[in-house]
């Protein structure tokens, strides 16, 4: 059978067909959502809502782009919904909790920042880190008012 065949089936609520989708496309839904989340359990949660997200909106599916590109739009929207209330339930932590800001100007805390998954990084620290140089350059001949 054909991926449009399975979507076909699929969009009539076919769970075999929605499930023959899930087994051709769960290796990159999920390696997306790895690499916006940056962690394996928060990647599989994400996969998971990503598949359900698509089961529900199926019915809906026009076929205007491909079906990889609608999943992996729906990827992108589970993960970034997930980072936000992650970052929700972060905001909450009391503030001698909270991750110090480190000083960018030094290598070795960037390093550790670039590692560290999506919603801990500091976009501060990753922006003035690899643009420092030119935001030094640029306002060091500026003069104050």
């Amino acid at each position: 059978m054909t991926e449009q065949q399975w979507i076909a089936r699929a969009r009539h609520g076919d769970a075999d067909a929605f499930e023959q989708l899930v087994v051709a496309y769960e290796g990159p839904v999920y390696r997306l959502a790895l690499r916006m989340c940056g962690s394996t359990e928060d990647a599989r949660e994400v996969t998971q809502d990503a598949f359900l997200a698509a089961w529900r909106g199926l019915p809906a599916f026009r076929g205007d782009s491909r079906f990889s590109s609608w999943l992996y739009r729906l990827t992108t929207n589970a993960a970034i919904d997930f980072l936000r209330r992650e970052k929700h339930h972060l905001g909450n932590l009391p503030l001698e909790e909270a991750p110090e800001r480190p000083d960018p100007q030094q290598p070795e805390l960037l390093a550790e920042q670039v590692q560290r998954p999506p919603h801990m990084k500091d976009p501060a620290i990753i922006c003035l880190g690899h643009h420092g140089q030119h935001v030094r350059t640029g306002v060091h001949p500026l003069h104050p008012v």
